[in-house]
């Protein structure tokens, strides 16, 4: 009986071990940078870096990497979805972070930012890294891995998203690591939870990561350009 149940919530084991790895390697990679590429530079190349691995991964497991997200099914629905929720996101999570500030919005501190090439690299990493590398491992490799190993459906959502869910967002607790407040990285811990449930849910419905990754990209995008624009 005990046996049964080690066995049963084994893959769940696993996945965590790849998501922190993931994690750490991010943090590995930014350390070996650090004394030779800039900062936003570095978190370009970290992103490109892991988005190759995992797709070499993808590649090497049953079915290659169509069958672990990366194929153009239900792409209409996809990218509609993508879009309108991507937009929807990015517009709440900016209200979220600056409330009714967030009037005071201006393009002239868009521009003047974007005078600087850390800040346009950092953009088009937003726009095009991020959420790419984030999304075929979060949703491709280790959704997809649970999705095999369990059936089970709560509220229309697999098991498989919301455990997942729960790994992306517990991602944030890192930040313990660097002198931030249990406080202060809460609501990021439960916002990523629900973001996580969103995304999940959108590739549990088309199979498909062209739908997660454009809403991924495009929230980040948004609230990065909000984010610019007041002046942070």
């Amino acid at each position: 009986m005990g046996r049964g149940w080690v066995t049963k919530i084994t893959p769940v084991f696993y996945a965590a071990i790849l998501s922190s790895a993931f994690f750490m390697s991010i943090v590995l990679l930014d350390i070996l940078m650090e004394k030779s590429i800039a900062p936003y530079s570095r978190v370009a190349i970290s992103h490109i870096i892991l988005f190759f691995v995992v797709f070499i991964v993808m590649w090497l497991l049953p079915g290659g990497p169509k069958q672990w997200g990366l194929n153009s099914r239900r792409w209409q629905t996809g990218i509609l979805l993508g879009i309108t929720l991507g937009l929807a996101l990015g517009m709440l999570f900016s209200f979220l972070s600056y409330g009714t500030n967030i009037g005071q919005w201006n393009v002239t501190n868009v521009v003047n930012q974007l005078k600087e090439r850390q800040i346009i690299i950092l953009l088009l990493s937003q726009i095009f890294l991020i959420g790419l590398s984030e999304e075929v491992f979060f949703r491709g490799i280790l959704v997809t891995y649970l999705m095999k190993q369990y059936s089970l459906k709560l509220i229309g959502l697999h098991l498989a998203v919301i455990v997942v869910s729960v790994m992306f967002a517990g991602i944030h607790f890192y930040k313990l690591l660097f002198g931030a407040t249990l406080g202060s990285i809460l609501p990021f811990v439960i916002v990523g939870f629900f973001y996580g449930l969103v995304l999940g849910w959108l590739y549990q419905k088309t199979t498909s990561l062209i739908g997660p990754i454009i809403v991924h990209n495009l929230c980040n995008t948004i609230l990065y350009l909000i984010g610019m624009g007041m002046g942070s």
